[in-house]
């Protein structure tokens, strides 16, 4: 915290933006679902998924899924119903506007190529006052 802005950073997993990646690397709770397949994923998508991950834990103080794998029952479940579904099912559709449902929700799209880039996540309307967060 430094003049009451909180900052997130872990550089010991860095790599340049512009590169492709193979690996898993990270917690398998913030893991991406592509990181986890072990497929060559887009960093920044992946950690636009990490910081979803982040955001549901601070809004809900659990975690979504154990790890963002077909084999998890729970993953299985978002992936048909979406993230939407769980804050409904988990009573939480009443406590977060729609709009920071929405943004959330496009945050942890399964598909990367589906997910909310970086760049517009700063203009989506939650995070602009159109929509209180």
């Amino acid at each position: 915290m430094h003049d009451g802005k909180c900052k997130i950073s872990d550089f010991g997993l860095s790599v340049d933006a512009n590169s492709r990646c193979v690996g898993r690397v990270g917690k398998d709770y913030y893991m991406a679902p592509e990181v986890v397949a072990g497929e060559e994923y887009d960093p920044v998508k992946a950690d636009v998924w990490s910081l979803g991950i982040m955001w549901f834990v601070m809004l809900t103080g659990s975690s979504l899924v154990p790890l963002a794998s077909v084999q998890e029952k729970a993953f299985v479940g978002l992936m048909r119903c979406g993230v939407a579904a769980v804050f409904k099912s988990w009573k939480y559709d009443d406590k977060l506007s729609p709009g920071v449902i929405d943004l959330i929700s496009c945050m942890l799209e399964v598909d990367p190529a589906e997910r909310i880039a970086l760049e517009d996540i700063l203009t989506h309307s939650c995070l602009k006052g159109e929509d209180a967060c």
